[in-house]
């Protein structure tokens, strides 16, 4: 034995017999829960806590119920042949079907991009945007009562 832990005593456990259909019952009790759940987080990802919030669970709960069907319904849909393509050209070569809806609709926000600290990648990385409305306004006004 180690030093820190000699001579002292075990600790009883007693152990309670729990009957059947005891505790608390589950917020998510059905199937259709639980697919509504993880649909409704895999196409607007909100904050766990406000997924939570939601469907009546805590964060955590949140977190355990998106993380163990996530694998699951992948599975589904990639053996269903109805994932989603993530890479646009991928999803150019699959090639839909003759009786598929020929428009399409993005879903997607735009996002402001880390600007490089290297001059030759900013340069790569430029969009050829101007500034807002305000800055060019603002620089108006300087130039109109500068004291040149």
């Amino acid at each position: 034995m180690k030093p820190a832990i000699q001579g002292r005593t075990p600790v009883p456990v007693k152990l309670v017999n729990a009957k059947a259909g005891g505790g608390n019952k589950p917020k998510l009790a059905t199937m259709e829960d639980k697919l509504l759940f993880i649909l409704i987080y895999k196409k607007t990802y909100p904050l766990q806590t406000a997924q939570g919030l939601l469907f009546g669970i805590g964060q955590s709960q949140a977190n355990e119920w998106i993380h163990r069907p996530s694998p699951i319904l992948e599975s589904a849909l990639i053996c269903s042949g109805h994932m989603p393509e993530r890479d646009g050209q991928a999803f150019e070569r699959s090639g839909s079907s003759e009786d598929a809806p020929t428009d399409l609709i993005i879903d997607g926000t735009e996002r402001r991009k880390q600007r490089p600290k290297d001059l030759e990648k900013q340069k790569e990385a430029y969009s050829g945007k101007k500034k807002g409305p305000y800055r060019q306004e603002r620089n108006h006004h300087q130039r109109m009562y500068s004291a040149d």
